[in-house]
């Protein structure tokens, strides 16, 4: 496994296949948690959490391969059929728009705070692990210092540096990323809302660990 040097870590308020969306062997992350699409980049690691309704079990894990820029995803004919994939440009009148029978986000009330000004940023992986339902808490078990940040992790949060926390990161990702185990969204309702996070991002480094 290549060497990792940057880790985004946070809890999902929701889990319902809308954010990450996992999808014909693809992750995506393409609507809410606009902090996430806009500072993670290629090659960095993201590792989801739940939050307390969701048991703060591990959702996923994914290494960003790819990030597409200004609007990229919804103009592209090859995405086009992803669930997430929830907007399109119009070039006439130069805007996006919420197309008609998408299950995220109806009413488009969260075009914008999706889209993030028009940035339109969407982080793609194809190498993760998406656990969903099937996803534990038995990390804790193993992980000490995961699990100490991760139950402390709220809004106003503020977190030191520890290597040890980073290695212990780095032996989760490790230890899950070869999973065979794919679950289902932990919440049958698309309409939950998905766009917000309990607590902070947290970005960790061999360097530092800071919160955004």
């Amino acid at each position: 496994m290549a060497k990792i040097d940057k880790i985004y870590f946070y809890k999902m308020t929701t889990d319902n296949g809308g954010a990450p969306c996992s999808y014909r062997s693809v992750l995506t992350l393409a609507i809410c948690k606009p902090k996430v699409r806009s500072t993670a980049e290629e090659n960095d690691w993201i590792v989801g959490f739940g939050g307390k309704d969701l048991e703060e079990r591990l959702i996923y894990v994914a290494q960003v391969d790819h990030k597409l820029r200004d609007g990229e995803y919804y103009k592209k004919e090859e995405y086009f059929g992803r669930p997430d994939c929830i907007y399109r440009w119009d070039s006439g009148s130069r805007r996006y728009y919420l197309l008609d029978g998408k299950i995220y986000h109806r009413g488009g009330v969260n075009l914008e705070h999706d889209l993030d000004n028009g940035k339109a940023l969407v982080l793609l992986s194809k190498n993760y692990t998406y656990f969903g339902n099937l996803g534990t808490s038995e990390y804790k078990g193993k992980y000490p210092e995961v699990k100490k940040h991760i139950e402390a992790l709220k809004q106003g949060h503020r977190i030191n540096h520890s290597e040890a926390l980073f290695d212990e990161l780095c032996r989760l990702i490790e230890e899950n990323i070869v999973s065979e185990k794919r679950g289902k969204p932990s919440n049958a309702d698309s309409c939950e809302k998905c766009d917000s996070i309990e607590g902070k991002i947290v970005v960790s480094s061999r360097k530092t660990t800071r919160c955004v």
